[in-house]
């Protein structure tokens, strides 16, 4: 597994391309499991400050309202996927995925902290007990762009570098 600040250290174009759109958008679309086995699909917001991806302890921070079904869903089973949010089915500024396991953060100076983050970079303050903050860990992650008549895709996995395919048609 690897922090978001080792994702960008290995894979830092695969890291430009999920950074680029995640704050563009501001916004993600997050995989979890419910508690049936079936995948939910629900957004979730990562702090950014103008073009940078706002990080703690090297990882950027899902926020969750307090006891979401998504927030619910990584308590249980704390696998995720996260999707940059897609407007254009050209991918013209490319298009970029993540997948791992989150932590959850409860202590309550963290929480704190936490809270802090969000008013800084939301502007409104959920207080502790209201929300839920997590922090994945990163097993992989790929991008997609468009180059002439190609996709490009690369995919990461830590510690072993990235692969590339053309796709043409």
């Amino acid at each position: 597994m690897a922090t978001w600040v080792e994702f960008r250290t290995e894979a830092p174009g695969v890291a430009a391309v999920a950074e680029r759109r995640l704050t563009a958008t501001g916004l993600a679309m997050i995989g979890t499991l419910r508690r049936d086995g079936f995948p939910r699909i629900s957004p979730v917001e990562p702090l950014v400050s103008g073009d940078e991806l706002v990080l703690y302890e090297d990882r950027p921070v899902f926020g969750m309202m307090w006891r979401s079904t998504k927030a619910l869903d990584l308590q249980r089973d704390p696998r995720f996927a996260l999707h940059t949010a897609t407007a254009d089915k050209n991918v013209g500024d490319g298009d970029a995925k993540a997948w791992g396991t989150v932590v959850e953060v409860t202590a309550p100076d963290e929480i704190e902290y936490m809270a802090d983050l969000i008013e800084k970079y939301v502007g409104f303050r959920f207080e502790p007990g209201t929300f839920h903050a997590f922090l994945p860990d990163l097993l992989g992650a790929s991008a997609v762009r468009v180059e002439g008549d190609a996709m490009i895709v690369e995919t990461w996995k830590p510690g072993e570098g990235v692969t590339r395919v053309e796709k043409r048609n």
